[in-house]
């Protein structure tokens, strides 16, 4: 989960600046690809978070993977 969510964090650092469709049709193709790639790393990172019963008890007795504490607190 740690490399997922770091992974993001670099994706989102990249794709700043994207606020809508003209921007997504003026983008390089690079930049694109990457615009592709960070939707399925997202919905890797839901599906863990959504159907993995380990995460899911982990949640339950907060015992959290750090890469979540690390997230949260990184970005607020």
């Amino acid at each position: 989960m740690q490399h997922i969510h770091a992974e993001l964090y670099h994706n989102a650092t990249a794709l700043r600046g994207i606020n809508g469709p003209t921007d997504v049709q003026q983008m390089p193709d690079a930049q694109r690809q990457l615009a592709v790639r960070s939707i399925h790393v997202a919905r890797k990172c839901l599906d863990i978070t959504l159907t993995s019963p380990a995460y899911r008890e982990g949640m339950k007795y907060g015992t959290v993977p750090q890469s979540v504490f690390y997230h949260r607190t990184n970005l607020t």
